[in-house]
Formats: C-alpha cells, sequence, structure tokens
C-alpha cells in the first residue's frame, strides 16, 4: 500500500525546492472528525487539510461522523493515511467501523494522532494502542503507565496510581529532539520553541511500541508535572505506522511553523515510511499559510539572513555566521571576542564551552570581555525581537548582577559601554527578582508606583522625573530565570516619540519622549552564560501611533 514519495514541500522561505508530485503520485489522505468537547475540530479541520494539500504531497478528503449514524463507515482501505482528529466525549464510532480501522492498521495503514485524538475513546483498546498514551475520559493507572522521561532523559513507566492528563494555561516552551537521527526529526534543531500552546501532561495509556521523538518540560508553577513529557512520538501497531504529535491546541497553534513543520513530515512518515519534506532554513520562525516559491533554489531562498515573513520581520541574524554584525568587546581583541561570542546550533551562544568558567570573577564592572555583537546599520522606527536563555557559567561576575546582559538600541557610539537605550536582561539570584525589560541609560518620560516600578496611568502609575540609570520593569513581569526556558523579549521604537518593553508576550516597560531617535542594535557580554536566537526586526517608514500598541486603559493620561 505504502510508496516512497519524492516529492516537494513549497513553504515560505523554505530552503529546498524540488518537483512537485502528479496527482496519482499524492498521498491520498482522509481526516476522520466529529463532535467533540472542548476542540474545535470544525476550525482546525479546514485548515490542517489545506495544510496538507498545499505541501503538494497530498490529497486530501473529510469524513465527519455524526453521533447516531450507524452508516458511517469510510472506506479506510482507500487511503495511505488517515488523520485522527476527534477530541474528549466524541461518540463511539458503530463497532463495525472500529473494527475496519484496525484492520487497515493492522495491515500497513498510516495514523496520525493530532492532539485531542488522545483524550477519545478511552475504553477502545486497540485504539489506545494506537495512540500508546492518552488523558482524560477516566483515564488512570488502570489504562496503562504514565509515560514520562526524567531530567537525564531515561523513559519512566509509572505504574503508581494517578488521573491521565492535565495542563497549565498556555505558554511557550521550548521542544528539546530525543531521537535526532529519526527521519520524522532528521535535519531539525536540537531544540526549538513552540507555543504558546497546551503542553500536555500525566498522559497514561499502554504504552507499547512507541518511540519518544520529542519532550518539552512541564513546569510545575504551571500546574504540570516537572518532568520531560512527550511531545511527538512514533507508534508501530501491527504494520502500522502512527504519528502522534500531543501539540496544536486550535488554528493558531497549528500555523506556527513548529507544527507546520513537524506535522508534515511526521503525516509524509506514517505514510510512506521515508520523508522528503524538507525543513525550512527559518525553522520554527517560517510563515503561514505557504505560498508558492517562483525561484527554485536561488541564494536569496536560501540565505536565512534575508528571509522576510508575511508579517514583515526580518531575521537579522542566519544562524550561521555573524554576516550583517560585527563583534566589540571593552579590549579590542578581535581573537578573544570571537571565544566570547559564538555561533552554534543556530544560535548565539556568549561565554560558551570553549571558555573559561569564573573568568575574572568578581572583579569590577571593566571586564576586558564585556562587550555587545552590534548590526551593521542604524535603525529608528521598528519592531526588535529575540529569544535569550541562561546558562550556566559566570564569567566577570560581582555580587549584585550575577546574572546580566542586555539589549541596547538607538546607540550613537558602539564604545563599551555604549550611549544608547538598553532593554535590560538581568536576574538577580540573591533576591530572587527579576530586571529583565528594566530601562537603562538615556533620558524619557516614565510612568512608576511608589517603588519605582513602570505602571500604566491607568493601574496608579505617577509620571517621574527623568533619572536617567535604572527604570525598573513591572511589578509582576513573567520571566524565566534560571531554569532553562527561554525569554520572548520584544522592543517596539518609534524614533524619539516612544520605546515600548515587552517581555514574553506582556507589555512591562514603556519611555514616552525619547532623547534620541535613532542608532544601532546590539546584544550583549556581560557577567554571564547566556545564548540568543531569533533575532529578527520589522521596519516601519513613518511613525506608527502608540495606540496600535496599547489598549485604551492603558493609553489614558500617558503624556503626549
Amino acid at each position: 500500500m505504502k510508496r516512497f514519495i519524492a516529492l516537494t514541500l513549497v513553504l515560505v522561505l523554505s530552503t529546498a525546492t524540488v518537483a512537485q508530485a502528479s496527482g496519482s503520485d499524492l498521498i491520498k489522505t482522509l481526516i476522520v472528525d466529529g463532535p467533540a468537547k472542548y476542540h474545535n475540530w470544525k476550525n482546525t479541520t479546514p485548515v490542517l487539510k489545506e495544510m496538507l494539500a498545499a505541501s503538494g504531497e497530498f490529497s486530501v478528503d473529510v469524513a465527519t461522523f455524526e453521533e447516531g449514524d450507524d452508516s458511517y463507515k469510510p472506506d479506510f482501505d482507500a487511503y495511505d493515511l488517515v488523520v485522527v482528529n476527534d477530541g474528549f466525549g466524541t461518540p463511539s464510532w458503530p463497532s463495525a467501523t472500529e473494527r475496519a480501522f484496525e484492520s487497515y492498521v493492522e495491515n500497513g495503514g498510516g495514523v496520525v494522532i493530532y492532539h485531542a485524538a488522545n483524550n477519545a475513546w478511552p475504553d477502545w483498546k486497540a485504539y489506545n494502542e494506537m495512540c500508546a498514551i492518552g488523558g482524560w475520559g477516566g483515564r488512570n493507572e488502570k489504562s496503562g503507565p504514565y509515560l514520562y522521561m526524567d531530567q537525564d532523559g531515561k523513559v519512566i513507566r509509572d505504574t503508581s496510581p494517578g488521573v491521565g492528563g492535565g495542563h497549565g494555561k498556555q505558554e511557550a516552551f521550548e521542544i528539546i529532539v530525543r531521537e535526532a537521527e529519526h527521519p520524522i526529526m532528521k535535519g531539525l534543531p536540537k531544540s526549538f520553541q513552540h507555543g504558546p500552546d497546551e503542553l500536555y501532561s500525566f498522559l497514561r495509556g499502554p504504552a507499547k511500541n512507541v518511540t519518544i521523538l520529542a519532550t518539552a518540560h512541564s513546569r510545575v508553577g504551571n500546574k504540570g508535572s516537572g518532568h520531560e513529557e512527550p511531545m511527538l512520538m512514533v507508534i508501530h501497531h501491527g504494520k502500522g505506522r502512527i504519528f502522534h504529535t500531543v501539540l496544536g491546541h486550535d488554528v493558531k497553534q497549528i500555523q506556527a511553523g513548529s507544527f507546520v513543520t513537524t506535522f508534515l513530515r511526521g503525516s509524509q512518515w506514517a505514510a510512506t515510511g521515508e520523508v522528503t519534506i524538507p525543513v525550512p532554513s527559518d525553522f520554527p520562525n517560517q510563515a503561514y499559510p505557504p505560498k508558492a516559491s517562483t525561484e527554485a533554489n536561488t541564494e536569496a531562498n536560501t540565505d536565512a539572513s534575508a528571509a522576510q515573513q508575511d508579517d514583515g520581520f526580518t531575521s537579522l541574524f542566519n544562524g550561521k555566521n555573524f554576516d550583517g554584525w560585527y563583534l566589540k568587546i571593552r579590549s579590542g581583541d578581535a581573537e578573544m571576542a570571537k571565544k566570547v561570542f559564538q555561533v552554534e546550533d543556530g544560535m548565539v551562544h556568549v561565554f560558551g564551552d570553549g571558555f573559561e568558567d569564573g573568568y575574572q570573577l568578581n572583579i569590577s564592572s571593566r571586564s576586558e570581555t564585556h562587550g555587545l555583537f552590534y548590526a551593521n546599520k542604524p535603525y529608528s522606527r521598528y519592531i526588535f525581537k529575540f529569544e535569550y536563555k541562561w546558562g550556566t557559567k559566570k564569567v566577570n561576575n560581582f555580587n549584585q548582577f550575577q546574572y546580566d546582559a542586555g539589549m541596547y538600541y538607538h546607540v550613537s557610539n558602539d564604545k563599551i559601554w555604549p550611549s544608547g537605550l538598553e532593554y535590560q536582561i538581568r536576574y538577580n539570584s540573591v533576591t530572587k527578582e527579576n530586571h529583565t525589560g528594566d530601562f537603562w541609560g538615556g533620558g524619557y518620560d516614565w510612568y512608576a508606583d511608589k517603588d519605582r516600578k513602570f505602571q500604566f496611568p491607568s493601574e496608579g502609575g505617577k509620571l517621574q522625573p527623568d533619572r536617567g540609570g535604572e527604570h525598573r520593569a513591572k511589578a509582576d513581569a513573567p520571566f524565566h530565570a534560571l531554569d532553562g526556558e527561554w525569554n520572548q523579549c520584544e522592543v517596539i521604537v518609534m524614533g524619539n516619540k516612544y520605546a515600548i518593553h515587552k517581555l514574553n508576550g506582556e507589555i512591562v516597560n514603556l519611555g514616552i519622549d525619547l532623547d534620541r531617535s535613532e542608532g544601532k542594535v546590539g546584544l550583549q557580554s556581560e557577567t554571564a552564560e547566556i545564548f540568543y536566537r531569533n533575532i529578527m526586526i520589522k521596519e516601519f517608514d513613518k511613525d506608527v501611533p502608540i495606540e496600535e500598541f496599547l489598549t485604551e486603559d492603558q493609553l489614558r493620561a500617558l503624556k503626549r
């Protein structure tokens, strides 16, 4: 039934383009769905169908089950792949249909279990074996072990009593590849960002013939397990291949590049046992929906540094080298700067493995390796985005600033330290306080609470006189410190009109009437190991009113 398919995926900014399949070579796919609670199957099925068809790999039909329809019996054997988009509370299929589906899989049919499909049909033994693990619907230790990985990457099958299924509020999280040589995962980075999305935890089931391809850490602080939970899996059932992804709560989540690429590659593998769909050069940030490319394998298409997304953002860092940037540290030693700033796995790694731990420990603020990597050109009106996470190594350290770095903008000179504005990146591990999102330097109007932390006027913030130096982010700013999680940072700056600092999706600081209107941007090396990635910019030709970024309440009483 299954065939090797050497076809193409034409996604925006894909790094590879090959001949598109003829209709007879397409993977014949059936999406099955039906009434379910809590998940919007009516909205997600059309997007999944479009996603598969637009790749150039699949032809897609849909079979929707209505409760009580005893005639429901799709011809599963006519398809190479069945994508299950059912969920919690989906009524049971007629028994003859269940047996037909079991036969289809046992004889070599391909299946994708998508997100809440692992919530469905807790009493259907064969289906639960196909899922390996699932949640809700009364699942508990009698359904099978709780499957997860420990901190060392060891697979744990926990048979102790407990319910099956859980998740906290939606948030961004890092996915860790566990089987890098599996065809679905080959070519993906070792880790990548996904979300905000639901992060399923405590899933239970037979857990037979399952290989965990990727995991994510379920935070105890967000109703999680504290373990590495399976996000992507493959299961063998009879002769059938099954790809199980727990990602993708709704339309927004399945349109994320991290979902699109893994879903398409997993679907192709389940149907054929092979993967020819390429990993886009700007994964996981490629835009969706896809567009056809008119130029095959041109230099512009393969260069991530020139990647322009549908939302207007351009990647400033190509993940390979410092093209478009230059390095500068206080000592002026160019060879030392290359040791301070290293590119690896699509990231900038500051004070990485080759750098001495504890270098110049407990010195003053005059370290010779304090520095930045600067973009070559100045900017004035833009949104600048990047992600960072802390490593474990301390260098150039003094007590009150153990974990310190930053992003500078509107820089008028590039001395160390430069004249400009800083989006502070800092964690005080003594007081356990966040300083990411703080302003540093420059002059501007600013609103704060009684503790001199940013607060909107609508929330009681008062206009403060310019005092130079540090201007603290809001008191309840969301942040990751030393938990190994990535933080998403954003600076919205409009010439000298205003600058907005965002952290993990929330506005945490804001300055108005800046004392400078343009300059270079750069990211720091300072007192500790840090990683930067997904460095992007969106420029504007003219001022965008601040109203575009704030609510009416937030705007109230701001000085204009």
